[in-house]
């Protein structure tokens, strides 16, 4: 998505959608003619795509919706030498540049001390935005560095590790939906009312925002508005209830 300059306009004499993109890197064109479309992408990318149609409210929801930002670092370890102090599992909560320090790892598992590991490092927000911006190795000379003033074992027994700041990659170009409670009541209700042939959804477009049961319940909801509207039933949804009913 990233690389596609695109568009989606409703064909005329019919209820059927054009949509049509061009690679930005390579030049080639698509065009399709669709029944129905439905549209999982980040409403970061849906505010760069051209859906002239769209009604105001629609419109002003997509570009509305406020966007957190997170940044993981992933660190290889020669063994699991934190589990001498914090045992398996859990993180350590700190007021650094870190954020939270996760231990990948369970009661039941049988993963031996002497074994390799893994930490995660989990920012948001400020702290994100300021890990994320600095170079893969800068990012990993710091949060060896903040790590070592929990587990002092941090700088002889790391090993390499792996930066993911969502807000600067382009196929992200942000982190999570982290809307604010005037956008659930403003902007959420025109996000998920269908609209056929378009409907839209994502983690954006539900209660539980950022997380994979929110993408997974928009994504049923939207199939469950087609799927009515093929049988010719009314779409009755109780968990859609009207911002007045709230």
């Amino acid at each position: 998505m990233s690389c596609m300059d695109s568009s989606i306009t409703k064909v005329l004499c019919g209820s059927k959608l054009n949509v049509s993109g061009t690679n930005i890197i390579t030049g080639s064109a698509a065009n399709y003619q669709c029944d129905a479309v439905f549209v999982t992408a980040l409403l970061n990318f849906l505010r760069q795509i051209d859906i002239p149609f769209l009604c105001k409210e629609k419109q002003q929801a997509i570009a509305g919706v406020t966007y957190g930002t997170a940044t993981k670092i992933m660190m290889q370890c020669k063994t699991i030498f934190w589990q001498k102090d914090v045992g398996k599992g859990g993180f350590s909560k700190t007021s650094d540049i870190i954020g939270q320090l996760h231990y990948p790892d369970d009661d039941d598992s049988d993963i031996p001390d002497y074994a390799r590991g893994i930490l995660m490092v989990y920012s948001r927000a400020q702290d994100a935005l300021a890990l994320g911006s600095q170079s893969h190795e800068e990012a990993i000379a710091t949060v060896v560095c903040e790590i070592s003033k929990i587990h002092p074992e941090m700088k002889d027994w790391f090993e390499v590790g792996k930066v993911q700041a969502w807000y600067s990659d382009p196929a992200a170009q942000g982190g999570y939906a982290a809307l604010k409670p005037s956008e659930y009541l403003q902007h959420l209700q025109p996000l998920w009312t269908s609209e056929h042939p378009l409907y839209l959804a994502g983690e954006a477009i539900s209660w539980s925002n950022a997380w994979i049961q929110g993408a997974l319940f928009s994504g049923l909801s939207q199939a469950f508005a087609f799927q009515c509207r093929m049988e010719g039933v009314e779409e009755c949804q109780p968990w859609k209830a009207k911002m007045s009913d709230l």
